[in-house]
C-alpha cells in the first residue's frame, strides 16, 4: 500500500513542507534488536502470521492484525487530512490498479510483469493472468493520466496537487545495512530524473520510506499524446505545460517506522520485573485510546457483579459514541495481576487504562492510569469522555 502526492508546479524553485513521515520524532532512548520489535508486533497482534523476520515482513509475508490494521487506518486518515483536506487545490483521485486496455497511452514508467506468488498458487484463469500483467508499480501514472480532468476542474489554474492512496505491486528490494536514523540520498532513475530517497533506520538496517522526484514537462507529454495546448495551464499571464513534483510513501514501512520509533524499554516500577516495554505511539495514531477494565476487588467473584459489568459496558458505549477507540478488557475472564495487565496494555500502545471498582458504584469515581507516566489519577466517570476528547484535540495541535 502506498500513498502519493503529485504537485503540478510552476517552473520556478519552490520549497515544500516536510512530509508527515519525516516529521515523526524518534522516542526510543535505548537500542533495540529487530527481534524485540518484530516479536512485540507479532505477540500483540500488530502483525499476523508465524515467525517474523525482516525479509518476511518487508516481503509481504505477514498481514496486519487488529491493532496493526487500526493503526494503519489512523495513519492514512491523518495523512489524508493533512494532505488533501487541509490544503487548497489538492484534489483526491482513485485510479485503476492496472492500465485499462491497449488504447491507453503508454506509461512513462515500466509496470511489473509478474504476478504475486500467492496469486499464482491458486487456479488462475488466462484472463486473470492477462489482467495481472500490467499491475501498477506506483501511483505516478494514475496521477499524470488524470491530470487533464483535474486541470479543467480548477479552470486550468496552476499550481495544484493530486493525492491518492492505493495498493501498488512491485518487486522486493534488497536490504541496506547502513545504520542511522533518517537519511536522505539523491539518485537518478532510469529516465535520468533526479530523485531523493528518504530512508529510516530500523533495528535491522536502513530501508527506503519515501521518495521525492522532480520532473520536467516530459512527465506529462509522455502520457498524453494529444495537442500540447491541451496540457497547458495558466501560470499568471502565461500558459505553460507544468513540471511535476512527485512524493510517494510506503504505508506498511511507514507503519513499522512509527512502531520502531515508539518502542521504549524502561525500568519497571514493579520490583520483580526487570524492565518494561512500552509502545509510546502518538495519541492520534495509537490503535486503542483507552482500555476499560474492572479493578481487583474484595472477592474473587468481582467480575460476576452485574452492576459493574453494566457500568463498563455503558462507559464503552459512551466513549465509542465520541469517536474514541476502546479495548473492552472487562470481558476478559482470565484473572491476572494488575501489573501484568498494565504490561499488556503498554505493549499494545493503549494510552489510558480506566478501572471500574467498588468506588465507582458508590461515588462514580474511576481510576485512570496513564501509559506515558504510569501515574494513576481519580476522576468521576462522567468526565472521562470529555477528558479524552480534550487530550486528543491537544495532541492534534502539537
Amino acid at each position: 500500500m502506498s500513498w502519493c502526492a503529485v504537485g503540478v508546479a510552476r517552473r520556478t524553485r519552490r520549497s515544500f513542507a516536510a512530509s508527515p513521515l519525516l516529521q515523526c520524532r524518534r522516542l526510543a532512548a535505548g537500542e533495540q534488536t529487530h527481534g524485540d520489535l518484530l516479536d512485540l508486533c507479532r505477540r500483540r497482534n500488530f502483525l499476523l502470521g508465524g515467525q517474523t523476520t525482516p525479509p518476511s515482513v518487508l516481503g509481504g509475508g505477514h498481514g496486519l492484525g487488529p491493532l496493526g490494521a487500526q493503526m494503519k487506518r489512523n495513519l492514512l486518515q491523518k495523512w489524508w487530512e493533512a494532505t488533501a483536506l487541509r490544503r487548497d487545490q489538492v484534489l483526491p483521485i482513485d485510479s485503476l490498479c492496472h492500465r485499462p486496455g491497449t488504447s491507453d497511452p503508454p506509461s512513462p514508467r515500466p509496470t511489473i510483469r509478474t504476478a504475486p506468488k500467492s496469486w499464482l498458487d491458486r487456479n488462475t484463469t488466462r484472463e486473470e493472468l492477462e489482467k495481472m500483467a500490467d499491475l501498477r508499480q506506483d501511483l505516478l501514472h494514475g496521477a499524470l493520466y488524470n491530470y487533464l480532468p483535474c486541470l479543467e476542474l480548477l479552470n486550468r489554474k496552476l499550481p495544484f496537487g493530486i493525492a491518492e492512496v492505493g495498493r501498488c505491486f512491485r518487486p522486493i528490494t534488497d536490504f541496506a545495512q547502513v545504520p542511522s536514523r533518517f537519511s536522505v540520498a539523491d539518485h537518478h532513475d532510469d529516465a535520468g530524473r533526479k530523485i531523493s530517497i528518504i530512508r529510516y533506520d530500523f533495528p535491522w538496517g536502513e530501508e527506503p520510506i519515501e521518495r521525492i522526484s522532480s520532473m520536467d514537462d516530459s512527465a506529462l507529454t509522455q502520457v498524453h499524446h494529444g495537442p500540447i495546448n491541451s496540457l497547458q495551464g495558466r501560470d499568471g499571464r502565461k500558459s505553460v505545460v507544468p513540471h511535476a513534483v512527485w512524493l510517494s510513501s510506503d504505508v506498511e514501512r511507514g507503519l513499522l517506522a512509527y512502531l520502531s520509533d515508539a518502542m521504549q524499554v524502561m525500568e519497571s516500577p514493579a520490583p520483580q520485573d526487570q524492565r518494561r516495554t512500552v509502545l509510546k505511539i502518538h495519541p492520534l495514531l495509537t490503535p486503542v485510546k483507552v482500555a476499560v477494565d474492572m479493578g481487583r476487588g474484595r472477592a474473587a467473584e468481582l467480575r460476576l457483579v452485574c452492576t459493574r459489568f453494566q457500568v463498563c459496558e455503558g462507559l464503552c458505549g459512551e466513549l465509542r459514541g465520541c469517536g474514541i477507540s476502546v479495548w473492552p478488557g472487562y470481558l476478559e475472564t482470565l484473572q491476572t495481576r494488575m501489573e501484568q495487565l498494565y504490561t499488556k496494555y503498554d505493549e499494545m500502545g493503549v494510552l489510558f487504562t480506566a478501572l471500574v471498582s467498588d468506588a465507582t458504584l458508590e461515588s462514580g469515581l474511576i481510576q485512570l492510569r496513564s501509559r506515558d507516566t504510569t501515574i494513576k489519577d481519580t476522576m468521576h466517570v462522567s468526565k472521562l469522555s470529555a477528558f479524552l476528547t480534550q487530550h486528543m484535540t491537544a495532541a492534534d495541535n502539537l
